[in-house]
């Protein structure tokens, strides 16, 4: 008697078989656990591993980060049999779930990150300043000082003083601060008291006055507010013609003898007048004067030293400061001024002279640059350009190329203004120096010229042909295949095929190729192979075989190289409690998903607790059912209608119906109430705020009166006091 594989002959009764422990033996053949089955055994793996498919006695780590629900909240690092669950920047691992992540208040700790306001957000924070105050355009995190008087519209309507989060106004001298609105200045009359500052008349003006005199009066010159009286006689012109007499606030006139007051004007005093007679006593001008008369010339003409009734022409241009700044000629009474070339006449002051820009009209003498000199202008050449010697305001293009040194290395093509290099056929242009060529690499290509081995040489290239190919004769960049079995000693000793570029040998039925000598044949072995005719036993025979089968197994009456196994499951009395697999020889025991094989007895199920373990399905509440589990969230989360298992937080303050009066933040799982400015929580209403009474206690924030205002106050003064116009609160 014999046994299948899996069993061994009784000792105590040579006649039976029993089981082979395999997992009892000094070296088990499972990597971890072991579980003998009837007739064979199962190898399974520790948590955090599996079966490794490729050989399924070895256990390889199962990657929990890589399926469709990693048991990490945000990053998940695969370890040796487990894995890490790590946060990403602004949270932290929960301390009693350590597959969740908790953001980090950066503002809660003694030294927040900000200089002023830090408010945080979910994985980070911001800052913000208070007013009066900017963000640091170079450090986000600190505040600067907003100068409101250094902008173009500052808010002062006079005088602005920054100060630090803040500024005050201040009115020029003429101008108090308005009383209603403190950034205006209203202009102080000062004529309008009962002491006004002025003698006489006093005319007020923006920002001052102005004193001024009745007739016949003058400021004095000591104290402008005070008048004196003017001595209209006193002064160098006189009102009178002859003879003046002052009076308080006025004068009177007379006349020396021989003369008598004019009757249309009585400070006047006619006298008898040579020159109204029919023979001028002059040659030009003349003037009467006190009892006689007095001659005069035009402007251009001075009176004759030895005649001085007659005038002779003022040469202009002869003195040491002519009056043209460069060319003076001299007229009959006058001159006229004249410019050097490349100079205007000032059109405002006809005697100086301007310097005539020659390159600024639309027409500039010069082809190319044109630079304007005092005077006059020089011509300049744009690069590869040089003046043309016979017309210097003309520009000739240089050939950089026809020179004794080409700038470039190979091939030079002159351009208006410059050159261009190109390259001679199998050379390229350097993309780093356009003036030199770098060798063309035609076998570097996608598409070589040669069908087989192409070698690049200096401009150029050559074909060579692979091992079994020889040159076309016609196209050298083709290759031909060789023939090697055409020949009269062929290289194989039974069967020569032809092939591209070499050949194969084969041999005749019931041959094989002898593995150290291709060309050679040997007798087959059909058992030897690695798939022999038989299923299971193969006996070989010279041109022939015969098939057998193992035990446990029977020859197929239909084809009698088959072997059929005997399927322990089809039967009633099944060995597994769940589900049974056939296998060659033998049969495996699985479970329903959501059971587990029950480590002590073969074939049975366990249910497995998918809620026990650091790898939970659910990312908050797991509750195991018979097979599978549930997932639930706690208060203040809501399942996540795409991903299963996860929890989205709610979010409170979403909606109509916010829990908070005022202002509502949202938090993981929960929320904040805040108040506005000038409210504070209700201690016994949660989320609701109340008016902050800064006029009740102590430190009432006036000096005098304070009313109190939703969410803020108002300050007034009593009788008699009026608000101060640069300290808010205080009475003056």
């Amino acid at each position: 008697c014999s046994c299948r594989p899996g069993f061994k002959v009784s000792p105590t009764d040579p006649s039976k078989c029993e089981d082979i422990n395999e997992c009892a033996s000094a070296r088990p053949p499972c990597d971890q656990i072991c579980t003998n089955t009837l007739g064979g055994y199962k190898c399974s793996c520790n948590r955090g591993y599996q079966v490794n498919p490729a050989n399924p006695t070895t256990c390889q780590d199962v990657n929990e980060c890589q399926g469709p629900n990693p048991p990490c909240h945000q990053l998940c690092t695969n370890t040796n049999g487990g894995y890490q669950c790590s946060c990403t920047k602004g949270f932290s691992v929960n301390p009693m779930d350590p597959t969740k992540c908790d953001d980090i208040n950066e503002c809660a700790g003694s030294n927040p990150p900000c200089q002023q306001i830090c408010k945080n957000t979910v994985g980070s924070y911001t800052c913000e300043c208070n007013p009066g105050f900017a963000p640091n355009p170079r450090e986000i995190t600190q505040c600067d000082d907003i100068n409101e008087c250094a902008g173009p519209n500052p808010p002062c309507q006079q005088i602005c003083k920054n100060t630090v989060g803040s500024y005050t106004c201040e009115c020029n001298p003429g101008f108090a601060p308005n009383p209603r609105e403190i950034t205006q200045c209203d202009d102080i009359n000062e004529c309008a008291g009962p002491n006004p500052p002025c003698q006489q008349i006093c005319k007020n003006t923006v920002g001052s006055y102005t004193c001024e005199c009745n007739p016949g009066f003058a400021p004095n010159p000591r104290e402008i507010t005070q008048c004196d009286d003017i001595n209209e006689c006193a002064g160098p012109n006189p009102p009178c013609q002859q003879i003046c007499k002052n009076t308080v606030g006025s004068y009177t006139c007379e006349c020396n003898p021989g003369f008598a007051p004019n009757p249309r004007e009585i400070t006047q005093c006619d006298d008898i007048n040579e020159c109204t007679g029919p023979r001028s006593p002059c040659q030009q001008l003349c003037s009467n004067t006190n009892g006689g008369y007095k001659c005069s010339c035009r402007p251009g003409f001075q009176i004759n030293p030895l005649n001085p009734t007659t005038c002779d022409d003022i040469n202009e241009c002869a003195g040491s400061n002519p009056p043209c700044q460069q060319i003076c000629k001299n007229t009959v009474g006058s001159y006229t001024c004249e410019c050097n070339p490349g100079f205007a006449p000032n059109p405002l002051e006809i005697t100086q002279c301007d310097d005539i820009n020659e390159c600024a009209g639309p027409n500039p003498p010069c082809q190319q640059i044109c630079k304007n000199t005092v005077g006059s202008y020089t011509c300049e050449c744009n690069p590869g350009f040089a003046p043309n010697p016979l017309e210097i305001t003309q520009c000739d293009d240089i050939n950089e190329c026809t020179g004794p040194r080409s700038p470039c290395q190979q091939l030079c093509s002159n351009t208006n203004g410059g050159y261009k290099c190109s390259c001679r056929p199998g050379f390229q242009i350097n993309p780093l120096n356009p003036t030199t060529c770098d060798d063309i690499n035609e076998c570097a290509g996608s598409n070589p010229p040669c069908q087989q081995i192409c070698k690049n040489t200096v401009g150029s290239y050559t074909c060579e042909c692979n091992p079994g190919f020889a040159p076309n004769p016609l196209e050298i960049t083709q290759c031909d295949d060789i023939n090697e079995c055409a020949g009269p000693n062929p290289p194989c000793q039974q069967n020569c095929q032809n092939t591209v570029g070499g050949y194969t040998c084969g041999c005749d039925a019931g041959f094989a190729p002898n593995p150290l000598v291709a060309s050679q044949c040997d007798d087959i072995n059909e058992c030897a192979g690695p798939n022999p005719p038989c299923q299971q036993n193969c006996q070989n025979t010279v041109g022939g075989y015969l098939c057998g089968c193992d035990a446990g197994f029977a020859p197929n009456p239909l084809v009698a190289s088959e072997c059929d196994d005997i399927d322990e499951c089809a039967g009633p009395n099944s060995p597994c409690s769940q589900i049974c697999k056939n296998t060659a020889g033998s049969y495996t025991c699985e479970c329903n998903p959501g059971f587990t094989p029950n480590p002590l007895e073969m074939g049975q199920c366990d249910d497995i607790n998918e809620c026990d373990g650091p790898n939970s399905p659910c990312s908050q509440i797991c509750k195991n059912t018979a097979g599978s589990y549930t997932c639930e969230c706690n208060p203040g989360f809501a399942p996540n209608p795409l991903e299963i298992g996860m929890c989205d937080d709610i979010n409170e303050c979403d909606g109509p119906n916010s829990p908070c009066s005022q202002i509502c933040k949202n938090t993981a799982g929960s929320y904040t109430c805040e108040c506005n400015p000038g409210f504070a929580p209700n201690p016994l209403e949660m989320g609701q705020c109340d008016d902050i009474n800064e006029c009740d206690g102590p430190n009432s924030p006036c000096s005098q009166i304070c009313k109190n205002t939703v969410g803020s106050y108002t300050c007034e003064c009593n009788p008699g006091f009026a608000p101060n116009p640069l300290e808010m609160g205080q009475c003056d």
